[in-house]
């Protein structure tokens, strides 16, 4: 998504985007997250689908997972690698 919503931020030095090429990206923008919505959520449902029907909710009392945590590391861990490559 990014490319799409920063395009006109990130032209070539010197290059003035006219009206119509910012009309057309922020089209595209906003189709482009639609999709992408649309996309995370069906995959969502289709997670939550699969573990109640065939792995049934008694696993997720057994095996639950901190998603704040997992979120947290990876974060940190982004942060770390982006650091050492500066």
């Amino acid at each position: 998504l990014a490319p799409l919503l920063l395009g006109p931020l990130c032209a070539a030095p010197g290059h003035d985007p006219d009206a119509a090429w910012l009309l057309w990206s922020l089209r595209s923008a906003i189709g482009a997250a639609a999709v992408h919505t649309l996309g995370a959520l069906l995959a969502m449902g289709l997670v939550a689908w699969v573990v109640y029907e065939w792995l049934g909710l008694a696993i997720l009392q057994r095996m639950w997972v901190n998603m704040d945590f997992l979120w947290a590391l990876a974060l940190i861990l982004a942060a770390f690698l982006t650091l050492l490559h500066l």
